[in-house]
């Protein structure tokens, strides 16, 4: 799950700057609450881990684009740069 959250931005980042950072934030959401309903009917070890390397590839967003969206919010880049280290 871990090693997706990481490679999963690679994917994510560019599709965001280029389609728009909500829809991708939403999409990243209702992908990994479906894969999460998947994952609590899971009757194999493969199966679980499964959705444990999906949900790291759907929830790699939030990783990536939290410090984006608040660097967008904030104006001054001062506090924008303390609002985004002390948040992430």
């Amino acid at each position: 799950m871990f090693l997706l959250f990481g490679w999963g931005c690679l994917f994510w980042q560019p599709i965001a700057l280029t389609y728009g950072r909500r829809g991708i934030l939403l999409f990243s959401l209702l992908g990994t609450v479906a894969i999460n309903c998947w994952s609590a009917n899971a009757k194999t070890n493969g199966t679980w881990i499964a959705t444990r390397l999906l949900i790291g590839f759907f929830g790699s967003p939030v990783e990536s684009l939290g410090e984006v969206i608040i660097a967008d919010t904030v104006a001054f880049p001062p506090m924008t740069m303390l609002i985004t280290v002390l948040c992430t």
